[in-house]
């Protein structure tokens, strides 16, 4: 379908699927188990840099392949998501069909960092939602409470607020049984977004101190950065600037200071909203700019339509028609 990329003819597909059909059912699962494996372990691989959370329980890989490709880079980890983004959903399905549920639940997790970066959202919901189901069938607290935090987060991307705290408040509740303090962090800060986006500030702010106190205790600076960076958009939304400039450059240092690069980019973005309403239009270019550049270096479509849409703003207000 795509140049190095092939596919059996039907009639070819139909004459392997009635020869594999004679072969002995022992043979033919190990061979089913060495693909899934090879999707889970290099997804999970290439999801990790993009991770948008990290948890202390994680679900398990799956066997080590006998080959799986290098993925050094960034640039390389996101291009090989993006080239077996259909076959990496085909796997999970069929996990789920056939009940195998390590795969139904890791595969999902692996990759909701790169979908939920580069707007694949209606993916990352049928995925987490399919993977929660598969949880639950299982009684796989770890595994439903995952799901539901990354399922929280695409359904607030995409405007389901209800749905969102719905599914990030049952995913609290998990993470605190299973004493699973990062978790239990990551779902208090997804919680703190949804309140700000609701203009329910009291309970964001509350949210986000919370998961910044645990952030803390747990050495996680990267958790910590995510907190500022939120505290400092309510701040801004509340009219506290001062404040907000703050938590948002102190947000900047952490993210530089563990090389994460979206967060560097979302730090510059609000930043840059800041000094917009202060009338510093100089420094608000200056930080747009670097967030734009940096969204589009990470492929990052939402990012650089706020980006874009924000630096248009400012150049208007100084005359830059």
């Amino acid at each position: 379908p795509a140049t190095g990329r092939y596919r059996f003819h039907d009639l070819m597909r139909e004459y392997a699927r009635s020869a594999v059909s004679r072969e002995q059912s022992i043979d033919r699962n190990a061979a089913i188990k060495r693909l899934l494996d090879y999707y889970l372990y290099t997804a999970a691989a290439a999801g990790r840099d993009l991770a948008w959370n990290t948890p202390d329980t994680l679900p398990p890989t799956g066997q080590t392949p006998a080959y799986a490709p290098t993925l050094q880079t960034r640039g390389r980890a996101v291009s090989w998501l993006e080239t077996e983004r259909a076959n990496l959903h085909a796997a999970s399905e069929y996990a789920v069909r056939r009940g195998l549920h390590v795969y139904a639940v890791g595969i999902p997790f692996a990759v909701h960092g790169f979908l939920r970066t580069n707007g694949h959202w209606n993916q990352a919901l049928s995925l987490h939602q399919a993977a929660l189901i598969t949880a639950q069938q299982n009684n796989d607290q770890p595994g439903q409470a995952s799901a539901l935090c990354q399922l929280g987060a695409v359904q607030r991307l995409t405007g389901d607020y209800p749905a969102s705290i719905t599914s990030q408040t049952r995913a609290l509740e998990l993470y605190r049984e299973l004493g699973d303090r990062s978790g239990e962090a990551d779902a208090l800060t997804e919680l703190g977004m949804v309140h700000w986006l609701i203009d329910e500030y009291l309970d964001a702010t509350t949210a986000l101190n919370e998961a910044l106190e645990l952030y803390k205790e747990l050495r996680q600076p990267r958790g910590e950065a995510d907190a500022l960076c939120q505290l400092g958009v309510v701040q801004r939304l509340t009219g506290d600037y001062p404040t907000a400039l703050i938590r948002l450059t102190q947000a900047l240092e952490l993210y530089r200071e563990v090389d994460d690069l979206l967060g560097e980019a979302d730090s510059f973005r609000s930043l840059g909203a800041v000094q917009h309403l202060t009338g510093d239009y100089r420094a608000a270019s200056g930080s747009l700019g670097q967030a734009l550049e940096l969204y589009r270096d990470l492929g990052s479509r939402p990012g650089q339509a706020d980006a874009l849409r924000n630096l248009g703003v400012v150049q208007h207000l100084t005359g830059d028609y």
